[in-house]
């Protein structure tokens, strides 16, 4: 049974004729009623009266004409959809992003993304860069957006920018007026980090180690967003990266100071699993991510 045999008994259901039904599916009438032989030879049973001067259809071919033409239209649904899919029209993007970049990142991002796919529903998760690869193996995502490299086998890693660590300060900090500050400037500062044991913990304490003094570290294990918070309160001074500061330093609620004697980045990447054919919604996402970030 083919969908084509299926078009021609439903155009012969609704047309009542050969002629007419041959007119409808644009072929000849002895092709429709070869057609009708065939789903009669195949289900063993007569599908019209065939004595009647309109073709009408018996109890056999009633019941066929009411499930044939519910696959027809959920055959064209689904060709409608399949095309909706290849322009990035229509489905589902699960995309996940570690915390700093789903907040400072990727907002923007989504708004360029929704205003050229309006037919995609998106759907984020927000976890450590460690346990997104982990989804991404499992199929649980598409595309991730990571802050530390992706090591493990099976993903495929694109680095996207370099987002270097920045001295930050209140600005009515002492230091916030200066124009060029080194690591003995702020020697004597409380210093608030995400952790010692972090990399960027631990090029601050190298860095200091390198002038000959260690830090005197106020606040450790704390998140990007809490460092911001507790300089903000002029409770030291913190080191955070540069993507993260943007808007407190558009608002002037905290100030990026120069900093001689210290280098440290992280980098953004866009990691998806090796040997996907990537959708073109997940081109279309990392498509924007990259003129985003550029």
């Amino acid at each position: 049974m083919e969908f084509r045999q299926l078009e021609m008994f439903v155009a012969l259901v609704d047309a009542g004729s050969v002629q007419r039904a041959a007119e409808r599916v644009f072929r000849s009438q002895p092709a429709v009623s070869m057609a009708i032989r065939k789903l009669e030879d195949e289900l063993g049973a007569s599908l019209f009266n065939r004595s009647d001067r309109n073709t009408a259809p018996t109890e056999v071919g009633r019941v066929l004409y009411e499930y044939a033409t519910r696959l027809l239209a959920a055959r064209d649904e689904a060709l409608v959809a399949i095309e909706g899919l290849s322009r990035a029209e229509r489905g589902h993007l699960r995309i996940g992003a570690s915390e700093s970049i789903s907040l400072h990142l990727l907002p923007d991002v989504l708004f360029a993304f929704r205003e050229s796919h309006p037919g995609l529903t998106v759907e984020i998760v927000c976890r450590s860069s460690r346990l997104l690869v982990r989804d991404l193996r499992e199929r649980r995502l598409d595309v991730a957006l990571l802050a530390s490299t992706p090591e493990e086998d099976g993903i495929d890693a694109e680095c996207l920018m370099r987002d270097p660590f920045v001295l930050i300060a209140s600005p009515d900090h002492r230091v916030a007026s200066l124009d060029d500050v080194s690591i003995s400037d702020i020697s004597g500062e409380s210093i608030v980090v995400e952790g010692l044991s972090t990399p960027s913990g631990r090029a601050v304490a190298e860095a200091f180690a390198a002038h000959g003094t260690p830090p005197l570290i106020a606040i450790e294990s704390a998140t990007i967003e809490t460092i911001k918070r507790v300089v903000a309160l002029r409770l030291g001074v913190g080191f955070v990266p540069q993507l993260t500061v943007r808007e407190e330093v558009r608002r002037g609620e905290l100030v990026v100071v120069p900093l001689r004697g210290f280098e440290f980045a992280r980098h953004l990447w866009l990691a998806r699993r090796s040997g996907d054919v990537p959708s073109t919604a997940v081109e279309a996402f990392a498509g924007i991510v990259r003129s985003g970030v550029v």
